[in-house]
């Protein structure tokens, strides 16, 4: 902080202003006392406005402030180092132009495109700002952003004893911006799980109380993310299928471990926000009741073979209890001989149940499988 002489009425101002920032949990109340309080404490400031950097963009970008229309002055993109916020920015530390001559020179940098805007934002086409402090907001190390004031009408310039009361104030309102985005973060993070627990009680619900799980949870996710889908099994057959086929689709692998089961495709090249959450919550379920498919297959398939087995085998009493066990239990079943010649002494191809061991080795057997109600 700039050690300059503030008489004592201002510092207990100071200090009564960074109690009540301190309590702000939300930047917009932050910005609006700081600045509030930047016209109050600085005789002739008709102007104030913070500048927070935006990482994505490289630019100082206005997010409040007094004295000037935002919605003109949000248009603002202000460069590091360009005019004497960005310069405020780079050099890390408070700048004081008290003449109308030093900051023509500080804003020679000034885009044409940013003066229009910030000329048209404060209504003063011509009028040129008088006297500015620039102050940036540090956190450590970090520079988060600036506080700009501007003298426009009044005679007075700004001295250094403003320039300390705005330093002051800069310093006061980095910690409070840094504690309101934190607080924003957490509240952002805090909605964002209530969200998704929500999508999971949804997609959760639909794959069990549909009787086909596959298709209920895919019903239910092309209505959370309004696409249509395709759901492929680990053979590639299409499972499940709600909306119109599309060309132009985004893939994602229905995975457990390292075990590829299947795969979800969805329309369209964008996913981002809720409706990747969606998917990523989708994912895992698809793979539980993939996993309950590719089982269910299997048991069946060994269930084929095994009965299969005893038919040949003539245990007609072990095949009514697997035919019981799997509701076959209305079946018919049939033994066909496929190739020829016939064996010496058969006179025809079909024996009933339970007639084994008349079957030399090199013929082929069918099982048909009739239902009779």
């Amino acid at each position: 902080m700039i050690e300059y002489n503030i008489s004592q009425s201002t510092m207990e101002k100071l200090l009564a202003v960074a109690r009540t920032l301190t309590t702000h949990r939300d930047l917009n109340g932050v910005l609006h006392d700081l600045l509030q309080s930047s016209l109050d404490l600085i005789s002739g400031a008709d102007f104030a406005c913070v500048f927070l950097y935006d990482q994505r963009e490289n630019a100082l970008v206005p997010v409040g402030g007094v004295g000037f229309d935002f919605n003109v002055m949000k248009n603002v993109r202000l460069q590091p180092g360009e005019s004497i916020t960005g310069k405020a920015f780079i050099q890390r530390k408070a700048i004081l132009l008290p003449t109308s001559d030093a900051i023509r020179q500080a804003q020679s940098n000034l885009t044409p495109e940013h003066d229009k805007l910030v000329r048209q934002a404060v209504g003063r086409p011509t009028n040129p700002v008088r006297s500015s402090i620039a102050a940036p907001l540090m956190i450590g190390e970090e520079t988060v952003g600036v506080l700009v004031v501007d003298n426009y009408d009044t005679d007075r310039n700004f001295d250094e004893r403003d320039l300390a009361v705005v330093t002051a104030l800069a310093d006061h309102a980095a910690v409070a911006v840094a504690n309101a985005q934190e607080h924003s973060r957490r509240l952002a993070l805090s909605q964002e799980l209530k969200r998704t627990l929500q999508i999971q009680k949804q997609l959760l619900a639909s794959l069990v109380t549909q009787s086909d799980g596959l298709t209920g949870l895919t019903k239910t996710l092309s209505r959370l993310i309004k696409r249509s889908i395709d759901i492929y099994d680990w053979k590639h057959r299409l499972v499940a299928r709600v909306g119109e086929p599309c060309i132009d689709r985004i893939t994602y692998p229905i995975q457990a471990g390292s075990q590829r089961l299947g795969q979800l495709e969805v329309c369209g090249r964008t996913i981002v926000g809720l409706q990747r959450v969606a998917i990523d919550q989708a994912l895992l379920l698809y793979a539980i009741e993939l996993l309950r498919t590719q089982a269910l297959e299997r048991e069946r398939q060994h269930f084929q073979v095994d009965l299969f087995h005893r038919i040949l085998e003539g245990d007609q009493t072990s095949s009514n209890v697997l035919a019981t066990q799997y509701g076959l239990v209305n079946q018919s079943w049939n033994f066909v001989l496929l190739g020829s010649p016939r064996p010496e002494g058969l006179q025809d191809n079909r024996l009933m149940s339970g007639q084994s061991g008349l079957i030399a080795w090199e013929y082929r057997i069918a099982v048909w499988v009739k239902r009779y109600y």
